[in-house]
């Protein structure tokens, strides 16, 4: 059975509260997710897991948004670029100078309200889960299950059934 990948989201902001809550709106709307407070670790992060999404907060002290983009984008050239900012002026500058440099990046006002947000991911055309997939998923780790419990005993394979 052919499956449509799903989608991996990154959301950076050095609020951690904010980085978080965003994450967790995303997974409960079918996306992956992964938060950071630090776009350092993103970036590392990114070498063995690139997203095809980055949403990030602009003003951050250890790398702008801007800066993140640039880097991931080039790190990512297929990850898409969604920017966060509630200090307009600041946010302007920088993106700005991204565009001079080539760069387009789209800009969302902060605070941002989780269904606009989630229109805007749509609109990136990210993919997220569908009840189908997570069934899917789900019959994949049982037949996994049962494949490798056959060698290993019927004690191995009640204990793991029970994570299924």
């Amino acid at each position: 059975m052919s499956k449509k990948r799903i989608s991996h989201i990154f959301i950076v902001d050095d609020e951690r509260v904010i980085a978080e809550t965003l994450a967790m709106i995303l997974k409960q709307s079918g996306y992956t997710a992964r938060f950071f407070t630090n776009p350092l670790e993103a970036l590392i992060a990114a070498h063995s897991d690139a997203p095809d999404l980055l949403i990030s907060d602009v003003t951050m002290p250890q790398l702008s948004g801007v800066d993140l983009a640039i880097r991931m984008t080039e790190q990512c050239p297929n990850c898409k670029i969604l920017l966060f900012s509630g200090q307009a002026d600041t946010a302007l500058d920088l993106l700005l100078a991204a565009r001079a440099q080539g760069y387009n990046f789209h800009l969302l006002a902060k605070p941002i309200h989780p269904t606009d947000l989630l229109r805007h991911i749509e609109e990136q055309g990210v993919a997220k889960a569908t009840a189908a997939d997570a069934a899917y998923d789900l019959g994949v780790v049982r037949f996994f299950l049962q494949v490798v419990g056959q060698g290993l005993g019927d004690d191995f394979f009640d204990r793991a059934a029970h994570f299924a």
